[in-house]
């Protein structure tokens, strides 16, 4: 049961591409399992019993901290708020013409719509702590909601860029808030510079939508400023975290 619990979590690791979950005391679990094993061998089984159950507290300690961080993915309200939010869109794509982009976080994937319908997917790397809403400058999120592009930048740091209107109404208030209640540390700004941009779908940013150059490059060609993005943490009700968490908790 322990080296199960151990394979989830670690496929919950690679799919994220989130080291944060790759934590050590899961490796100093894994030891214990293989010391465990050699020990019933030798028909230490006290000994056994011990190794196993300092294992199971390192691995429950770990799904303890992992499993706030993505209960949101597990949420079904949440889950139908964004499914809300990009099936409104679509239709709006439909109805008005044009392009649309929406972003699905969990599965780091980026999907340009036209008139509706979706045209073209892109692998895509997020922030280092995607799993989060952005929140204010540093906290290295990738935000959620809805935003358009502002400017196209042809010469970008990485190859080209689409910004977006980050921070807008719905993130000022939500900062607000978060002030207000103490949320937030003393100083803290809201921060900006939000980008679609290259630099490849494997990196990690600090709060941008990266793709590989030659797709940022094809999507580049293909948005115009005003096209509108939806950022979400995931469509898929039954996503790799709702399954992970049935076999962790």
């Amino acid at each position: 049961q322990l080296r199960a619990k151990i394979d989830v979590l670690r496929q919950l690791s690679a799919s994220l591409k989130d080291s944060r979950l790759a934590r050590r005391k899961l490796t100093e679990s894994e030891v214990l399992l293989h010391e465990a094993s050699g020990l019933v061998r030798n028909g230490r089984n006290d000994q056994a019993r011990a190794a196993l159950k300092k294992a199971d507290a390192g691995i429950e300690a770990v799904v303890g901290t992992i499993a706030p961080l993505v209960s949101r993915f597990a949420d079904t309200g949440q889950i139908d708020r964004w499914r809300t939010q990009v099936r409104t869109a679509v239709s709006a794509s439909k109805q008005q013409g044009g392009n649309l982009i929406v972003i699905e976080k969990l599965e780091r994937r980026l999907t340009l719509y036209h008139n509706g319908l979706p045209q073209h997917t892109y692998p895509a790397g997020l922030g280092f702590n995607f799993l989060s809403m952005k929140l204010r400058s540093g906290d290295k999120a990738t935000p959620e909601g809805h935003y358009r592009v502002i400017r196209k930048v042809p010469a970008s740091r990485y190859v080209r860029a689409l910004l977006l209107d980050y921070p807008n109404e719905n993130d000022r208030q939500r900062f607000n808030r978060a002030r207000k209640d103490g949320t937030l540390p003393a100083g803290a700004r809201i921060g900006g510079l939000i980008e679609i941009h290259g630099g490849g779908k494997d990196g990690m940013t600090d709060g941008c939508i990266a793709l590989e150059d030659h797709q940022m490059s094809d999507l580049f060609g293909r948005v115009e400023v005003g096209t509108p993005v939806v950022i979400v943490g995931t469509l898929d009700p039954e996503n790799i975290v709702v399954t992970s968490l049935k076999e962790l908790l």
